[in-house]
C-alpha cells in the first residue's frame, strides 16, 4: 500500500465512462413508469448495449435514447417523465456515492466513519497484542525461574 500509485484523474475517466450506476436508472424508470424491475432492467440493458455501441458514456445518453430503449423492450411508447438531466444525475458516480449512504457504503462520510471505527479497533487490538505479550514474557520469566530452582535441587 505504502509504494501504490494513484492516479485520480484515470480513475475518474474510467468511473465516468462505465456504466456502474445503471442499476439506479432501472429503480427509477420502475418508480417514475410504474414497470416491473425486470422490465425496467431490460431497458436499462437496451440502452446501455446501444450507448456502448455507439460509443456513448452515461453521462452522454439522451432522454430521446432512453425513450427509443423503452419503446423497443415494451413494444410501445411510454410516459417515463425522466428528463435527461434526470438520468445523467442518476448515472452521476459521484453523485451515486453521496445520495447512498448505509452501513459500509461507498459514501464519503460513511467511509470516514469506517475509518475510525478501524483505526480506534487497531489501537483496541495494538494494546490487547501488548498485554498479552507481557503476560507471555512474564509467563516465560517465571518458568525460567523455576526451571532453574528444580536445577538447583536436583
Amino acid at each position: 500500500m505504502g509504494t501504490m500509485n494513484i492516479k485520480e484523474e484515470t480513475m475518474r475517466e474510467r468511473v465516468y465512462s462505465h456504466w456502474s450506476t445503471a442499476s439506479a436508472l432501472a429503480l427509477l424508470i420502475s418508480r417514475k413508469a410504474n414497470l416491473s424491475w425486470r422490465t425496467a432492467h431490460r431497458i436499462v440493458g437496451r440502452l446501455v448495449r446501444d450507448a456502448l455501441s455507439n460509443g456513448i458514456t452515461p453521462l452522454q445518453v439522451t432522454e430521446q435514447m432512453l425513450k427509443k430503449a423503452a419503446e423497443e423492450i415494451v413494444g410501445e411508447e411510454l410516459m417515463l417523465e425522466i428528463s435527461t438531466e434526470g438520468m445523467r444525475e442518476v448515472l452521476d458516480p459521484g453523485n451515486f456515492i453521496t445520495t447512498r449512504c448505509t452501513q459500509g457504503s461507498t459514501n464519503p462520510e460513511e467511509v470516514k466513519r469506517m475509518a475510525q471505527d478501524r483505526a480506534v479497533r487497531l489501537e483496541q487490538e495494538g494494546q490487547w497484542i501488548e498485554e498479552k505479550e507481557a503476560h507471555i514474557r512474564n509467563a516465560y520469566n517465571n518458568l525460567r525461574i523455576i526451571a532453574r530452582e528444580i536445577a538447583q535441587t536436583s
